[in-house]
């Protein structure tokens, strides 16, 4: 069985070879490094209407905190162009410095959105 670091690993590597960003390069980095710790009860699954709901959300309360949210516009650009009732993947990973939300398609696998924290800024 593939364990869910194996699963974001080879997820981030094939995104990595097309449109690497500086948020999935931050994730892939860890993994590799063995730095990266899953939180528990990851995956989870939800659909993109009910993702990009909470992000635009997250999305404000983001800025208003002056946070740096590494990923967080084209993760609500790439969820946008997807079909509303498209399940996801969702991944709560951290760090010792950083804390990440990774979005995989259910249906493919591939990557659609991936926002880095500072890890004081947890989200769920």
């Amino acid at each position: 069985m593939v364990s869910p670091v194996e699963t974001l690993g080879t997820a981030l590597e094939r995104r990595e070879a097309i449109a690497p960003t500086t948020s999935t390069k931050e994730v892939l980095a860890a993994i590799r490094a063995n730095e990266l710790e899953i939180l528990p009860g990851c995956p989870e699954h939800d659909s993109v209407n009910k993702v990009l709901a909470l992000w635009r959300v997250r999305s404000k309360m983001v800025k208003t905190r002056g946070v740096s949210a590494e990923g967080l516009d084209w993760t609500l650009e790439s969820l946008e162009r997807l079909p509303a009732n498209d399940l996801l993947e969702k991944y709560a990973c951290q760090t010792s410095e950083r804390a990440a939300m990774v979005f995989l398609a259910k249906n493919t696998g591939d990557i659609v959105g991936c926002i880095t924290v500072p890890r004081r800024f947890i989200f769920r």
